[in-house]
């Protein structure tokens, strides 16, 4: 079910982690191999963690404060390294109003 406005805010790290799904993932994956092998690479790094945004065109995880972030963006690093993969974003952003604020 749909958040009513301001329910986002109330709920706890762990609730709204739960609440997450995207009703494209499947879709996305076959259509998308490599959307596949990307998702294997983030769940080696943080099993459970990641959802995929919209019909692809992001990965995202929530975390409940920077070092907790910090922790699976170097998890995901350290994976990729190993992997010989480069990534183009590896980004963590914080809540901001309406929005989140990129940090480098």
């Amino acid at each position: 079910p749909a958040l009513e406005a301001g329910e986002l805010a109330s709920l706890s790290h762990a609730a709204l982690e739960a609440r997450l799904g995207n009703d494209l993932l499947a879709a996305a994956l076959a259509s998308h191999p490599e959307l596949a092998r990307f998702q294997e690479l983030l769940e080696e790094a943080a099993a459970g963690r990641f959802q995929l945004s919209g019909s692809g065109s992001s990965w995202f995880a929530l975390a409940a404060d920077e070092a907790e972030a910090g922790a699976l963006r170097a998890r995901v690093l350290a994976v990729a390294e190993a992997r010989h993969h480069a990534l183009r974003g590896p980004w963590i952003t914080r809540a901001s109003g309406a929005g989140v604020v990129r940090e480098a």
